[in-house]
């Protein structure tokens, strides 16, 4: 494997989301989760959006009696990129019911408070909902 051998304490952020989508690419999703919780911990955006989507997708993390419980959660992953600036997590957020991302921007998800910037970022889609799909313009008639 293609894996780098700095010790555990010297990778940075960059090397552990690298790491992390390694074992992603190979299907060992929990290890990709656990380097990218790391690589988040270090500051990594990137890791932050990742580990939305694992939640999302349901790949290499706890498992939830409750659905809308694992999308919270991959709402606060989102909202935690998105503050700092990541479109890709913008455009994951609106893709969550309102109702899910509506209860991240009030309630937030035990353990994963949010800071100031993350509720700012994240405000504009529990108040107004941006179009989830462009709108569709039939061809105009042959005629």
């Amino acid at each position: 494997m293609p894996f780098n051998t700095y010790s555990e304490k010297e990778m940075s952020a960059f090397e552990r989301f690298e790491r992390g989508s390694e074992f992603y690419a190979i299907k060992w999703y929990i290890k990709a989760v656990e380097e990218w919780k790391l690589a988040a911990e270090l500051g990594s955006v990137s890791a932050k959006y990742s580990l939305g989507c694992c939640y999302q997708k349901n790949l290499g993390v706890e498992k939830f009696s409750d659905d809308q419980k694992r999308l919270r959660v991959a709402a606060t992953w989102w909202v935690k990129a998105a503050s700092e600036g990541d479109e890709r997590a913008e455009r994951a957020l609106i893709t969550l019911p309102e109702a899910i991302v509506g209860g991240v921007v009030h309630n937030g998800v035990a353990g994963m408070e949010k800071t100031a910037s993350e509720q700012a970022a994240i405000e504009p889609f529990s108040t107004a909902r941006l179009p989830r799909r462009r709108p569709h313009y039939s061809r105009p008639s042959a005629g």
